[in-house]
Protein backbone atom coordinates (compact mmCIF):
# COMPACT_ATOMS: atom_id res chain seq x y z
CA UNK A 1 0.00 0.00 0.00
CA UNK A 2 0.94 3.20 -1.26
CA UNK A 3 2.74 5.61 1.62
CA UNK A 4 0.17 8.59 0.65
CA UNK A 5 -2.50 6.04 1.47
CA UNK A 6 -1.30 4.50 4.24
CA UNK A 7 -1.01 7.87 5.78
CA UNK A 8 -4.33 9.15 4.87
CA UNK A 9 -6.11 6.55 7.08
CA UNK A 10 -3.76 7.39 10.05
CA UNK A 11 -6.10 9.17 12.24
CA UNK A 12 -4.89 12.68 13.50
CA UNK A 13 -2.95 12.80 17.02
CA UNK A 14 -5.00 13.68 19.71
CA UNK A 15 -4.69 17.59 20.93
CA UNK A 16 -4.52 18.87 23.92
CA UNK A 17 -8.19 19.75 24.89
CA UNK A 18 -9.53 16.21 23.34
CA UNK A 19 -7.21 13.61 24.94
CA UNK A 20 -8.69 12.03 27.70
CA UNK A 21 -6.73 12.90 30.85
CA UNK A 22 -5.17 9.64 31.71
CA UNK A 23 -5.27 9.76 35.61
CA UNK A 24 -8.75 10.93 35.42
CA UNK A 25 -9.68 7.57 33.79
CA UNK A 26 -7.91 5.12 35.92
CA UNK A 27 -9.64 6.68 38.88
CA UNK A 28 -13.15 6.37 37.35
CA UNK A 29 -12.41 2.72 36.06
CA UNK A 30 -11.43 2.29 39.58
CA UNK A 31 -14.77 4.08 40.99
CA UNK A 32 -16.54 1.82 38.52
CA UNK A 33 -14.58 -1.24 39.23
CA UNK A 34 -15.48 -0.68 43.07
CA UNK A 35 -18.85 -0.29 42.38
CA UNK A 36 -19.16 -3.63 40.50
CA UNK A 37 -17.42 -5.34 43.69
CA UNK A 38 -19.57 -4.17 46.37
CA UNK A 39 -22.39 -5.49 43.86
CA UNK A 40 -21.27 -8.84 43.52
CA UNK A 41 -20.26 -9.08 47.33
CA UNK A 42 -23.43 -7.73 48.55
CA UNK A 43 -25.44 -10.75 46.52
CA UNK A 44 -23.05 -13.19 47.45
CA UNK A 45 -23.48 -12.47 51.07
CA UNK A 46 -27.07 -12.19 51.61
CA UNK A 47 -27.48 -14.96 48.84
CA UNK A 48 -29.36 -18.02 50.50
CA UNK A 49 -28.90 -20.46 47.58
CA UNK A 50 -25.93 -21.93 46.72
CA UNK A 51 -26.08 -21.49 42.96
CA UNK A 52 -26.39 -17.97 43.54
CA UNK A 53 -23.55 -18.11 46.49
CA UNK A 54 -21.20 -20.81 45.49
CA UNK A 55 -21.71 -21.28 41.62
CA UNK A 56 -22.08 -17.39 41.25
CA UNK A 57 -24.95 -17.65 39.09
CA UNK A 58 -25.75 -14.21 38.54
CA UNK A 59 -25.04 -10.85 37.06
CA UNK A 60 -24.50 -7.04 38.05
CA UNK A 61 -24.19 -4.51 35.94
CA UNK A 62 -24.56 -0.27 34.78
CA UNK A 63 -25.60 1.24 31.62
CA UNK A 64 -25.53 4.81 31.41
CA UNK A 65 -28.58 6.80 30.40
CA UNK A 66 -28.56 5.84 26.61
CA UNK A 67 -28.00 2.31 27.29
CA UNK A 68 -24.26 1.63 27.08
CA UNK A 69 -22.43 -0.69 29.14
CA UNK A 70 -20.21 1.13 31.19
CA UNK A 71 -19.03 -2.27 33.75
CA UNK A 72 -20.71 -5.48 33.46
CA UNK A 73 -19.80 -9.27 34.83
CA UNK A 74 -19.40 -12.36 33.30
CA UNK A 75 -22.09 -11.43 29.94
CA UNK A 76 -22.19 -7.90 28.68
CA UNK A 77 -25.84 -7.88 27.88
CA UNK A 78 -26.48 -4.78 29.92
CA UNK A 79 -28.65 -3.02 27.14
CA UNK A 80 -30.93 -5.79 26.38
CA UNK A 81 -31.84 -6.31 30.23
CA UNK A 82 -33.10 -2.89 30.96
CA UNK A 83 -34.48 -2.12 27.40
CA UNK A 84 -38.05 -3.68 28.60
CA UNK A 85 -38.10 -1.67 31.89
CA UNK A 86 -38.06 1.39 29.61
CA UNK A 87 -41.05 0.24 27.25
CA UNK A 88 -43.42 0.18 30.01
CA UNK A 89 -41.77 2.56 32.44
CA UNK A 90 -40.84 5.84 30.38
CA UNK A 91 -37.09 7.56 31.96
CA UNK A 92 -39.50 10.86 32.50
CA UNK A 93 -41.48 8.72 35.22
CA UNK A 94 -38.65 7.42 37.29
CA UNK A 95 -37.94 8.59 40.89
CA UNK A 96 -34.74 7.86 42.71
CA UNK A 97 -35.66 4.66 44.62
CA UNK A 98 -37.49 2.52 42.22
CA UNK A 99 -36.79 -0.74 41.77
CA UNK A 100 -38.02 -2.80 38.34
CA UNK A 101 -38.55 -6.86 38.46
CA UNK A 102 -39.10 -9.23 35.67
CA UNK A 103 -38.67 -12.77 35.36
CA UNK A 104 -40.81 -12.66 31.89
CA UNK A 105 -38.45 -14.75 28.76
CA UNK A 106 -40.59 -13.55 26.34
CA UNK A 107 -42.53 -10.57 27.23
CA UNK A 108 -39.05 -9.50 27.07
CA UNK A 109 -37.57 -10.63 23.23
CA UNK A 110 -35.40 -12.95 25.02
CA UNK A 111 -33.55 -9.91 27.83
CA UNK A 112 -32.91 -13.40 30.04
CA UNK A 113 -32.23 -17.49 29.09
CA UNK A 114 -35.13 -18.72 31.45
CA UNK A 115 -37.61 -17.54 33.95
CA UNK A 116 -35.25 -18.45 37.02
CA UNK A 117 -33.36 -15.61 36.06
CA UNK A 118 -35.06 -12.46 38.38
CA UNK A 119 -34.26 -9.14 36.96
CA UNK A 120 -34.15 -6.36 39.35
CA UNK A 121 -33.38 -3.11 37.66
CA UNK A 122 -32.83 0.68 39.32
CA UNK A 123 -32.30 4.21 38.02
CA UNK A 124 -29.41 6.06 39.32
CA UNK A 125 -29.56 10.06 39.87
CA UNK A 126 -27.03 12.98 40.37
CA UNK A 127 -28.43 16.05 41.24
CA UNK A 128 -31.70 14.87 40.48
CA UNK A 129 -31.17 14.11 36.80
CA UNK A 130 -30.86 10.18 35.81
CA UNK A 131 -27.49 9.19 34.39
CA UNK A 132 -27.62 5.81 34.63
CA UNK A 133 -29.27 2.24 35.58
CA UNK A 134 -27.75 0.15 37.89
CA UNK A 135 -29.36 -3.69 37.06
CA UNK A 136 -28.57 -7.63 38.22
CA UNK A 137 -30.25 -11.29 37.63
CA UNK A 138 -29.64 -14.43 39.64
CA UNK A 139 -30.87 -17.68 39.38
CA UNK A 140 -33.67 -18.34 41.98
CA UNK A 141 -33.48 -21.93 42.88
CA UNK A 142 -37.25 -22.40 43.28
CA UNK A 143 -39.99 -20.27 41.31
CA UNK A 144 -42.58 -22.91 41.55
CA UNK A 145 -43.85 -24.73 38.51
CA UNK A 146 -44.13 -28.66 37.62
CA UNK A 147 -41.29 -29.43 39.76
CA UNK A 148 -38.98 -28.60 43.04
CA UNK A 149 -36.24 -26.45 41.62
CA UNK A 150 -38.61 -25.14 38.27
CA UNK A 151 -36.49 -27.19 36.43
CA UNK A 152 -38.99 -29.03 34.89
CA UNK A 153 -38.01 -31.78 31.99
CA UNK A 154 -41.39 -33.28 31.22
CA UNK A 155 -42.50 -29.27 31.08
CA UNK A 156 -44.70 -28.94 27.70
CA UNK A 157 -46.20 -25.43 28.43
CA UNK A 158 -44.40 -22.09 30.07
CA UNK A 159 -46.65 -22.06 33.06
CA UNK A 160 -44.93 -25.19 33.72
CA UNK A 161 -41.76 -23.64 34.59
CA UNK A 162 -42.92 -21.27 37.26
CA UNK A 163 -44.22 -18.32 37.91
CA UNK A 164 -44.08 -15.13 34.86
CA UNK A 165 -43.37 -11.97 36.76
CA UNK A 166 -43.47 -9.59 33.66
CA UNK A 167 -41.95 -5.89 33.85
CA UNK A 168 -43.70 -4.27 37.46
CA UNK A 169 -42.32 -0.99 39.17
CA UNK A 170 -41.59 -3.53 42.49
CA UNK A 171 -40.31 -0.59 44.85
CA UNK A 172 -41.68 3.49 44.28
CA UNK A 173 -38.96 6.42 45.86
CA UNK A 174 -37.96 3.60 48.06
CA UNK A 175 -40.87 1.90 49.15
CA UNK A 176 -42.51 -1.81 48.27
CA UNK A 177 -45.33 -1.47 46.16
CA UNK A 178 -47.31 -4.95 46.86
CA UNK A 179 -50.72 -3.17 45.63
CA UNK A 180 -49.32 -4.30 41.78
CA UNK A 181 -51.74 -5.30 39.54
CA UNK A 182 -53.65 -1.91 38.75
CA UNK A 183 -50.35 0.29 38.95
CA UNK A 184 -49.38 -0.98 35.27
CA UNK A 185 -52.90 0.50 33.97
CA UNK A 186 -52.32 -0.16 30.54
CA UNK A 187 -51.19 -3.99 31.36
CA UNK A 188 -54.41 -4.46 33.29
CA UNK A 189 -57.04 -3.15 31.15
CA UNK A 190 -55.13 -5.36 28.59
CA UNK A 191 -55.30 -8.20 30.40
CA UNK A 192 -59.48 -7.71 31.51
CA UNK A 193 -60.01 -6.93 27.40
CA UNK A 194 -58.28 -10.71 26.86
CA UNK A 195 -59.86 -12.60 29.76
CA UNK A 196 -63.86 -10.64 28.67
CA UNK A 197 -62.71 -11.72 24.48
CA UNK A 198 -61.74 -15.00 25.79
CA UNK A 199 -65.46 -15.69 26.94
CA UNK A 200 -64.60 -18.09 29.51
CA UNK A 201 -67.06 -16.27 31.84
CA UNK A 202 -64.48 -16.39 35.03
CA UNK A 203 -65.58 -15.33 38.26
CA UNK A 204 -62.44 -12.60 39.62
CA UNK A 205 -61.80 -12.19 43.59
CA UNK A 206 -59.68 -9.98 44.32
CA UNK A 207 -58.77 -10.40 47.99
CA UNK A 208 -56.14 -8.14 47.64
CA UNK A 209 -53.17 -6.32 45.07
CA UNK A 210 -55.49 -3.50 44.21
CA UNK A 211 -54.85 -0.10 45.41
CA UNK A 212 -58.23 1.01 45.17
CA UNK A 213 -57.61 5.05 44.96
CA UNK A 214 -55.61 4.47 42.06
CA UNK A 215 -58.78 2.98 40.21
CA UNK A 216 -61.08 5.09 38.03
CA UNK A 217 -64.83 4.43 37.20
CA UNK A 218 -63.80 3.10 34.07
CA UNK A 219 -61.51 0.26 35.26
CA UNK A 220 -64.37 -0.75 37.82
CA UNK A 221 -66.54 -1.45 35.04
CA UNK A 222 -63.89 -3.00 33.11
CA UNK A 223 -63.07 -5.35 36.00
CA UNK A 224 -66.78 -6.30 36.69
CA UNK A 225 -67.53 -7.15 32.89
CA UNK A 226 -64.18 -9.54 33.05
CA UNK A 227 -66.20 -10.83 36.08
CA UNK A 228 -64.37 -9.62 39.09
CA UNK A 229 -67.57 -10.15 41.85
CA UNK A 230 -65.65 -9.53 45.28
CA UNK A 231 -63.14 -6.45 45.94
CA UNK A 232 -61.69 -5.47 49.36
CA UNK A 233 -60.49 -2.22 50.10
CA UNK A 234 -57.26 -2.04 52.80
CA UNK A 235 -58.26 1.48 53.53
CA UNK A 236 -56.59 1.26 57.23
CA UNK A 237 -57.21 4.63 58.59
CA UNK A 238 -59.41 7.66 57.49
CA UNK A 239 -56.41 9.82 59.16
CA UNK A 240 -54.44 11.88 56.57
CA UNK A 241 -51.65 12.04 59.75
CA UNK A 242 -51.71 8.61 60.33
CA UNK A 243 -51.68 7.48 56.35
CA UNK A 244 -48.36 9.38 56.23
CA UNK A 245 -47.35 7.54 59.22
CA UNK A 246 -47.42 4.53 57.97
CA UNK A 247 -46.91 5.07 54.78
CA UNK A 248 -49.24 4.31 52.69
CA UNK A 249 -50.83 7.92 51.37
CA UNK A 250 -53.84 6.74 50.31
CA UNK A 251 -56.25 9.21 48.88
CA UNK A 252 -59.31 7.96 51.27
CA UNK A 253 -61.78 10.01 49.80
CA UNK A 254 -61.35 8.70 46.27
CA UNK A 255 -61.55 4.94 47.92
CA UNK A 256 -64.75 6.44 49.01
CA UNK A 257 -66.05 6.68 45.54
CA UNK A 258 -64.69 4.01 43.96
CA UNK A 259 -66.10 1.58 46.89
CA UNK A 260 -69.55 3.98 45.92
CA UNK A 261 -68.97 2.73 42.09
CA UNK A 262 -67.81 -0.93 42.62
CA UNK A 263 -71.05 -1.62 44.74
CA UNK A 264 -73.44 0.40 42.51
CA UNK A 265 -71.74 -1.56 39.38
CA UNK A 266 -72.95 -5.05 41.24
CA UNK A 267 -69.20 -5.96 43.26
CA UNK A 268 -69.47 -7.24 46.97
CA UNK A 269 -67.01 -4.77 48.67
CA UNK A 270 -65.32 -5.07 52.08
CA UNK A 271 -63.45 -3.50 53.41
CA UNK A 272 -60.26 -3.13 56.06
CA UNK A 273 -59.64 -0.85 58.71
CA UNK A 274 -57.17 -0.84 61.96
CA UNK A 275 -57.71 0.94 65.23
CA UNK A 276 -54.52 1.47 67.54
CA UNK A 277 -51.89 2.86 65.35
CA UNK A 278 -49.19 4.10 67.67
CA UNK A 279 -50.31 7.86 68.74
CA UNK A 280 -53.21 7.21 67.73
CA UNK A 281 -56.34 9.26 69.28
CA UNK A 282 -59.73 8.43 70.15
CA UNK A 283 -60.84 11.51 67.61
CA UNK A 284 -58.37 9.92 64.92
CA UNK A 285 -60.21 6.17 65.60
CA UNK A 286 -63.60 7.47 65.55
CA UNK A 287 -62.96 8.75 61.86
CA UNK A 288 -62.03 5.69 60.68
CA UNK A 289 -65.25 4.48 62.02
CA UNK A 290 -67.32 6.79 60.60
CA UNK A 291 -66.03 6.63 57.13
CA UNK A 292 -66.80 2.45 57.32
CA UNK A 293 -70.29 3.59 58.49
CA UNK A 294 -70.95 6.05 55.83
CA UNK A 295 -69.68 4.11 52.88
CA UNK A 296 -71.42 1.86 50.75
CA UNK A 297 -69.35 -1.43 51.93
CA UNK A 298 -71.17 -4.46 52.23
CA UNK A 299 -68.51 -5.58 54.87
CA UNK A 300 -66.34 -3.75 57.49
CA UNK A 301 -63.42 -5.61 59.17
CA UNK A 302 -61.83 -3.83 62.25
CA UNK A 303 -58.53 -5.14 63.29
CA UNK A 304 -56.32 -3.96 65.99
CA UNK A 305 -52.76 -3.13 64.79
CA UNK A 306 -50.29 -6.11 66.47
CA UNK A 307 -46.99 -6.06 66.61
CA UNK A 308 -45.85 -8.86 64.17
CA UNK A 309 -42.24 -9.79 64.67
CA UNK A 310 -39.69 -8.82 61.83
CA UNK A 311 -42.03 -5.72 61.29
CA UNK A 312 -41.07 -1.43 61.72
CA UNK A 313 -43.59 -1.61 64.52
CA UNK A 314 -42.30 -4.36 66.26
CA UNK A 315 -39.25 -3.35 66.08
CA UNK A 316 -40.42 -0.14 67.99
CA UNK A 317 -42.54 -2.36 70.34
CA UNK A 318 -39.20 -3.94 71.39
CA UNK A 319 -37.65 -0.48 71.85
CA UNK A 320 -40.17 0.53 73.81
CA UNK A 321 -39.70 -1.81 76.39
CA UNK A 322 -36.06 -1.44 77.10
CA UNK A 323 -36.42 2.40 77.13
CA UNK A 324 -39.15 1.91 80.17
CA UNK A 325 -36.28 -0.81 81.95
CA UNK A 326 -38.38 -4.15 80.94
CA UNK A 327 -36.85 -7.19 79.38
CA UNK A 328 -37.72 -7.86 75.85
CA UNK A 329 -40.92 -10.11 75.47
CA UNK A 330 -42.58 -11.66 72.46
CA UNK A 331 -46.54 -11.19 71.98
CA UNK A 332 -48.62 -13.86 72.59
CA UNK A 333 -51.52 -14.91 71.24
CA UNK A 334 -50.77 -12.73 67.70
CA UNK A 335 -53.66 -13.24 65.15
CA UNK A 336 -55.48 -10.78 63.20
CA UNK A 337 -58.83 -11.79 65.03
CA UNK A 338 -57.57 -11.92 68.45
CA UNK A 339 -55.49 -9.24 69.30
CA UNK A 340 -54.69 -7.90 72.64
CA UNK A 341 -51.87 -5.19 72.02
CA UNK A 342 -52.52 -1.41 72.48
CA UNK A 343 -50.30 0.94 70.89
CA UNK A 344 -52.26 3.42 70.63
CA UNK A 345 -52.89 7.37 72.57
CA UNK A 346 -55.94 5.82 73.73
CA UNK A 347 -56.63 3.46 76.75
CA UNK A 348 -57.19 0.14 76.41
CA UNK A 349 -61.44 0.59 77.59
CA UNK A 350 -61.49 3.24 74.69
CA UNK A 351 -59.81 1.11 72.22
CA UNK A 352 -61.03 -2.39 72.70
CA UNK A 353 -64.53 -0.58 73.38
CA UNK A 354 -64.32 1.56 69.86
CA UNK A 355 -63.66 -1.76 68.16
CA UNK A 356 -66.85 -3.71 69.33
CA UNK A 357 -69.12 -0.68 68.98
CA UNK A 358 -68.03 -0.63 65.47
CA UNK A 359 -68.66 -4.15 64.29
CA UNK A 360 -72.25 -3.59 66.28
CA UNK A 361 -73.00 -0.56 63.99
CA UNK A 362 -71.95 -1.72 60.92
CA UNK A 363 -73.63 -5.01 60.89
CA UNK A 364 -76.63 -4.59 63.32
CA UNK A 365 -77.92 -1.69 60.12
CA UNK A 366 -80.86 -3.63 58.77
CA UNK A 367 -79.89 -2.38 55.28
CA UNK A 368 -76.76 -3.03 55.27
CA UNK A 369 -77.85 -7.09 56.58
CA UNK A 370 -80.66 -7.12 53.99
CA UNK A 371 -77.49 -5.75 51.28
CA UNK A 372 -75.14 -8.94 52.36
CA UNK A 373 -77.85 -11.18 52.19
CA UNK A 374 -78.35 -10.41 48.61
CA UNK A 375 -75.48 -9.86 47.33
CA UNK A 376 -72.90 -12.36 49.35
CA UNK A 377 -71.00 -14.75 47.48
CA UNK A 378 -71.05 -17.97 49.88
CA UNK A 379 -74.57 -17.52 50.97
CA UNK A 380 -74.16 -21.22 52.62
CA UNK A 381 -71.54 -19.57 54.98
CA UNK A 382 -73.80 -17.12 55.98
CA UNK A 383 -74.95 -18.91 58.96
CA UNK A 384 -71.64 -19.36 60.34
CA UNK A 385 -70.24 -15.86 58.94
CA UNK A 386 -72.90 -14.81 61.29
CA UNK A 387 -72.02 -16.02 64.20
CA UNK A 388 -68.58 -15.61 63.81
CA UNK A 389 -69.62 -11.68 63.48
CA UNK A 390 -71.67 -11.90 66.44
CA UNK A 391 -68.56 -12.93 68.47
CA UNK A 392 -67.18 -9.69 67.16
CA UNK A 393 -69.10 -7.66 68.87
CA UNK A 394 -69.08 -8.76 72.30
CA UNK A 395 -67.22 -6.56 75.09
CA UNK A 396 -63.87 -7.18 75.04
CA UNK A 397 -62.68 -7.54 78.80
CA UNK A 398 -60.36 -4.53 78.43
CA UNK A 399 -63.49 -2.62 77.30
CA UNK A 400 -65.15 -3.38 81.02
CA UNK A 401 -62.02 -1.93 82.75
CA UNK A 402 -61.11 1.40 84.15
CA UNK A 403 -60.32 4.41 81.65
CA UNK A 404 -56.47 5.14 81.71
CA UNK A 405 -54.45 7.56 79.99
CA UNK A 406 -52.64 6.09 76.52
CA UNK A 407 -50.01 3.87 76.21
CA UNK A 408 -48.68 0.29 75.00
CA UNK A 409 -49.91 -2.23 75.56
CA UNK A 410 -47.03 -5.38 76.27
CA UNK A 411 -49.27 -8.35 77.04
CA UNK A 412 -52.50 -9.86 76.50
CA UNK A 413 -55.43 -9.67 79.43
CA UNK A 414 -54.57 -12.29 81.59
CA UNK A 415 -56.02 -14.29 84.39
CA UNK A 416 -58.82 -11.34 85.06
CA UNK A 417 -57.01 -8.40 84.87
CA UNK A 418 -59.13 -5.19 83.51
CA UNK A 419 -55.94 -3.59 82.26
CA UNK A 420 -53.81 -5.38 79.56
CA UNK A 421 -50.38 -5.05 80.81
CA UNK A 422 -48.82 -1.82 79.67
CA UNK A 423 -46.01 0.99 79.01
CA UNK A 424 -46.30 3.83 77.88
CA UNK A 425 -46.13 5.09 74.46
CA UNK A 426 -48.57 8.35 73.85
CA UNK A 427 -47.32 11.97 72.51
CA UNK A 428 -48.61 13.23 76.31
CA UNK A 429 -49.76 12.41 79.13
CA UNK A 430 -49.18 14.07 82.36
CA UNK A 431 -49.14 11.61 84.64
CA UNK A 432 -48.16 8.03 84.31
CA UNK A 433 -50.23 5.20 85.29
CA UNK A 434 -49.10 1.73 87.36
CA UNK A 435 -47.81 -0.96 85.23
CA UNK A 436 -48.19 -4.70 84.83
CA UNK A 437 -45.66 -7.04 84.05
CA UNK A 438 -46.43 -10.47 82.35
CA UNK A 439 -44.91 -13.43 84.21
CA UNK A 440 -45.04 -15.37 81.15
CA UNK A 441 -43.51 -19.24 83.26
CA UNK A 442 -45.82 -18.49 86.39
CA UNK A 443 -48.89 -16.84 83.93
CA UNK A 444 -49.61 -14.70 86.69
CA UNK A 445 -49.17 -11.00 86.38
CA UNK A 446 -46.92 -8.89 88.99
CA UNK A 447 -46.63 -4.94 89.91
CA UNK A 448 -44.04 -2.72 88.86
CA UNK A 449 -43.31 0.60 90.21
CA UNK A 450 -45.52 3.73 88.25
CA UNK A 451 -43.28 5.05 85.17
CA UNK A 452 -42.02 8.26 85.40
CA UNK A 453 -42.21 10.13 82.50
Amino acid sequence: MPLDKLSSRTPAPATASSAPDPIRMEIVRGALRSAQLEMNSLIERTAMAPIIREKQDYFTGLVDKDLNLLIGTKFAFGTRIVAPVLEHFPASEMRPGDIYLYNDCYGTNGAIGHMPDLVFVTPVFHREQLEAYVFSWAHFIDIGGLQPGSMAPNATDIFHEGIIIPVVRFARGGEIVDDIFNFDRRRMMDILDRVVASKLGPALHFPNALRTDMLDEGQIKALRRAGTFFLCAAVETASPRLQKLIKKHLKVEKVEENIRIAAREGMYVRGFFMLGFPTETLDEARSTVDLALRSDLHEALFFIVTPFAGTALYELYQETLGERGFLQQQPEDVGYHHAHYNLSAMSDAELFGLQRRAFRRFFLNPKRALRIAARHPAKRELVRYGALTLLKMLPHPAARGSKVSGGTTIGPVSNGELESTRTHLATAWEVAEPVRRLDTRRRHASPLPTVAS
